[in-house]
């Protein structure tokens, strides 16, 4: 499966995007705050949306969609977060399920992937993030039970916004 040239251009600008934003920043707003346990927040990702919860201060998990023309993407991520001075850089694991149609083609996949990123917060609810990293994708055709099996770098990039719990609190550097 090949990325589209469109969509690979949306991608490099949303590296750059990333690369700018989570630079580590003196200072800043909140440089010190992490989320605390019970946190929910909403993720707002280049296409689609998640929704996050903080089981403790290191962890948490997001349930997550994303769609485009004709591809419809939901699953789950787990992050694991490390203890750093200006922001807060993370590890984890994906597992989606993908639906797509074509002109000629529909049908079925799974992807599973691997990944490492930062969040910046800007303020004690509101912070961004970008991740990147590989990704085994399965792809089935319905009709002519044609599968393809390939791995691809998946990058992410979100604004996310903690609402309910604890937010944001203060850590010690």
């Amino acid at each position: 499966m090949r990325i589209a040239h469109g969509i690979r251009f949306s991608f490099i600008l949303a590296a750059l995007a990333a690369v700018i934003v989570l630079r580590p920043l003196r200072g800043g707003a909140a440089a010190n705050d992490r989320p605390s346990p019970g946190t929910l927040g909403l993720s707002l990702n280049v296409p689609g949306i998640g929704v996050r919860y903080f089981l403790t201060e290191r962890y948490s998990f997001e349930a997550k969609a994303q769609t485009s023309k004709n591809t419809v993407v939901a699953g789950l991520r787990t992050y694991r977060y490390f203890q750093s001075r200006y922001f807060l850089p993370y590890m984890g694991m994906e597992a989606d399920f993908i639906n797509f149609k074509g002109d000629v083609t529909k049908g079925t996949g799974m992807a599973f992937g691997l990944f490492a990123g930062g969040e910046h917060f800007f303020a004690r609810r509101l912070s961004t993030q970008f991740d990147c990293g590989p990704a085994l994708i399965h792809l089935s055709n319905q009709a002519s039970r044609v599968s393809v099996d390939t791995i691809e770098i998946v990058m992410n990039l979100s604004v996310n916004f903690y609402f309910l719990g604890g937010a944001a609190k203060e850590r010690k550097p």
